[in-house]
């Protein structure tokens, strides 16, 4: 049960954090001039930031569910009944896949790779959506994210 407490109270701690980050980037991020500044730059070329989003959007769907469907049509007959494209690989071994170069020699590396490259596309591309649509404050809110996001994941790949 104290295991049980213990992941509730990280999980309320961490809304607090973003409930925080909310209170303190809203008048920030409305007053500071830097973001008036980009406020100006994404209104004067909007249409071309929002083609570039939809564009990289379209791009990583259709890579991540193009690569899927490949997998899918392209297995061998062999395999049963039911199709699925699917495995289950740690992290870790994402890594050393990645830095033994897998994905020039084994095809599952190379269809998982080009999911992944999608994926994140695909995320990207959405979340720039937003970063060109919203107010100000959910502009923040998505640099802060994405950010991170990149901080996280670099600090991981950095780490065996």
């Amino acid at each position: 049960m104290s295991d049980l407490l213990e992941r509730g109270f990280r999980t309320a701690l961490r809304l607090g954090l973003i409930l925080l980050a909310v209170v303190v980037l809203g008048p920030l991020a409305e007053r500071s001039e830097w973001f008036r500044a980009i406020d100006r730059v994404i209104a004067r070329h909007r249409p071309a930031f929002l083609g570039g989003a939809i564009l990289v959007t379209v791009v990583g769907f259709t890579a991540f569910m193009g690569t899927i469907l490949y997998a899918l049509i392209t297995q061998d007959p062999g395999q049963g009944a039911g199709r699925s494209f699917g495995a289950e690989v740690s992290f870790r071994e994402i890594k050393h896949a990645y830095r033994a170069q897998a994905w020039r020699t084994d095809r599952f590396w190379r269809l998982l790779f080009l999911t992944i490259l999608g994926a994140a596309a695909m995320t990207l591309g959405a979340f720039g959506l937003v970063f060109v649509l919203g107010p100000a404050l959910v502009r923040a809110l998505v640099a802060f994210a994405l950010l991170y996001a990149l901080w996280r994941t670099s600090r991981a790949f950095a780490q065996i």
